[in-house]
């Protein structure tokens, strides 16, 4: 059976990219969502069922191995309040510790650890072999030679040069190119050079092969 190797990133805008063994493109689309029901409104949530239902669609093509993006925390945004004036016989601490985090921050935290643990929970549930991964671990290695500081472009050139035919627009009437669509397609490579051996990162081996699974 072919082995087919999908990258996440599990952003709400994120997006899932499939590769074949050779590491052509054979699918990417952007994280599908669906409008749901808030209080007096909607809110954007991820469209669960048909996440699951892109899965089992490529389980019946190949076996898979997932690389998702596991989500760091965001830094907190709020400024460090200045130490109040020393005052005579009071010794002020060298550090006054690390600055609170914002609520913007404290909510993107909540929803980047919510969508990590739900791609966990829905990968082992359907037993597809899949590892996580932090951006600068495949970054450093998918971003290497592409100039400047921006990973968000440096993606976008990264992915032009190794997929050149794909067309890195979430729809029809985009105008720009969408970097999460590139990530995906780069955490997928990543993947598939850890799996195949042909990328050696020091300290560490790549995913064992599945072990056969019985009901």
């Amino acid at each position: 059976m072919t082995t087919l190797y999908l990258g996440v990133d599990p952003g709400v805008t994120g997006a899932i990219a499939v590769l074949d063994e050779l590491g052509a493109v054979e699918k990417v689309i952007g994280m599908p969502m669906v409008k749901a029901p808030s209080g007096k409104g909607s809110r954007t949530d991820y469209d669960v069922p048909a996440i699951r239902d892109f899965f089992e669609g490529w389980q019946k093509v190949g076996q898979l191995f997932v690389t998702v993006e596991k989500s760091v925390p965001m830094p907190g945004t709020f400024p460090r309040k200045k130490p109040k004036k020393e005052e005579e016989g009071e010794e002020m601490p060298d550090d006054a510790g690390p600055p609170p985090m914002s609520v913007g921050a404290s909510i993107a935290n909540y929803h980047r650890g919510g969508a990590y643990r739900g791609f966990l929970f829905m990968l082992i549930t359907m037993r597809i072999p899949h590892q996580f991964e932090v951006p600068q671990a495949w970054q450093n290695v998918m971003l290497a030679g592409t100039a400047g500081k921006d990973t968000k472009v440096r993606s976008v050139l990264a992915a032009h040069s190794l997929f050149p035919a794909v067309t890195l627009r979430r729809t029809e009437r985009s105008k720009g190119l969408d970097h999460n669509l590139s990530d995906a397609l780069l955490i997928a490579e990543f993947g598939r050079r850890m799996r195949t051996g042909a990328l050696e990162v020091p300290g560490r081996r790549p995913p064992a092969p599945p072990l056969p699974l019985f009901r």
